[in-house]
């Protein structure tokens, strides 16, 4: 590293920027502390800023002249993810719209509840493909395209590319990287996981990032899922929200357990669970996934209900991320960092 002031660290302004795509928030954050090149170069150049949210897989907001460093900023406490917690989310984070960002720092209303926007949403990100070292602190294997756990003594120490679908997911969970004082993360009926493994194994093309609403919607209980869907899209018509899926629900639940412990779909104030669009063919019926109930040392359930139930609402959710026709359909594996 040269030690001219005003110059790139590497002495060199392409390589410096090539460099520092390979550093996240924290790295530079270090390097700023104890190198005054470094902390000159990264308040200078704002494309630092920009190449550590890709690396950390936190959105950028669309749009040119961005001052990338004061919305990495504003945006980083907004996010929800399992990256570093469950594995590595491969693939490229879609940029988020202005109109996004403007409801997190205004003081745009609440449609589905009493406050603000940016008190009761979160960005959520939603993998495609989740990469994962395996061994015997995480004794797993693929079999075909599914995630099983296997005995510490069979396991083959690899890096697993994985299919983000609600099963592997609920798999990962067992074995986190962080926040393993906090497990469980969940429990579940044998026959209720036995059914999910055959039948909910959707999963998104590509990384997703979506906005969901931390708590249900007060009103959304006591009626079915047809019921709690139109009043999703009464509350805000045209808005583009929908009921959320238990699968996102379970990566929002499952990233708060492991962060801080719990999470807002538990049994205090009161029980609350947030029924999905999914459903699975289980005891003799197709019942719709639900997630919740958490409490600790036991983590939420996930099961399938189809009855009317006081506990029982949905969260609504939509796309926050600005889709362009290039990007349409690209796999969601990256090569890069």
């Amino acid at each position: 590293m040269l030690g001219f002031h005003n110059t790139p660290p590497f002495g060199i302004r392409d390589l410096s920027a090539h460099g520092s795509a390979y550093l996240g928030v924290q790295e530079i954050g270090r390097m700023m502390r104890v190198c005054k090149d470094w902390r000159d170069w990264a308040n200078k150049e704002l494309v630092v800023w920009k190449n550590a949210s890709h690396h950390d897989k936190i959105p950028i907001v669309d749009g040119k002249g961005r001052n990338y460093r004061d919305d990495l900023q504003r945006i980083k406490p907004l996010v929800s993810s399992v990256h570093g917690l469950l594995g590595r989310v491969l693939g490229s984070v879609p940029t988020i719209s202005q109109e996004t960002f403007r409801k997190f720092t205004s003081d745009a209303p609440d449609r589905f509840g009493a406050g603000l926007f940016r008190a009761n949403f979160v960005l959520l990100i939603d993998p495609a493909y989740i990469e994962r070292r395996v061994g015997k602190d995480a004794p797993l294997a693929l079999e075909g395209n599914s995630l099983i756990e296997v005995s510490a003594d069979e396991v083959v120490e690899q890096t697993l590319v994985i299919e983000a679908t609600f099963p592997n997911l609920l798999c990962l969970a067992k074995f986190p990287l962080k926040g393993k004082e906090h497990l469980p993360v969940y429990r579940i009926d044998k026959e209720v996981l036995k059914a999910m493994i055959v039948q909910s194994i959707d999963f998104p093309e590509k990384v997703g990032v979506r906005v969901m609403k931390q708590h249900v919607i007060e009103d959304s209980s006591n009626i079915d899922f047809a019921a709690q869907q139109a009043l999703v899209q009464q509350m805000a018509p045209g808005e583009g929200y929908s009921a959320e899926s238990a699968r996102r629900r379970f990566l929002f639940d499952a990233e708060r357990i492991l962060t801080t412990g719990t999470c807002p779909d538990g049994q205090k104030p009161r029980w609350t669970y947030v029924r999905g669009p999914e459903t699975v063919d289980v005891y003799g019926g197709n019942f719709h996934l639900v997630v919740g109930g958490f409490a600790p040392g036991a983590g939420v359930r996930v099961y399938s209900h189809c009855f009317v139930h006081d506990d029982i609402g949905v969260v609504p959710g939509g796309p926050a991320e600005v889709l362009r026709p290039l990007e349409l359909g690209n796999l969601a594996i990256d090569n890069g960092h």
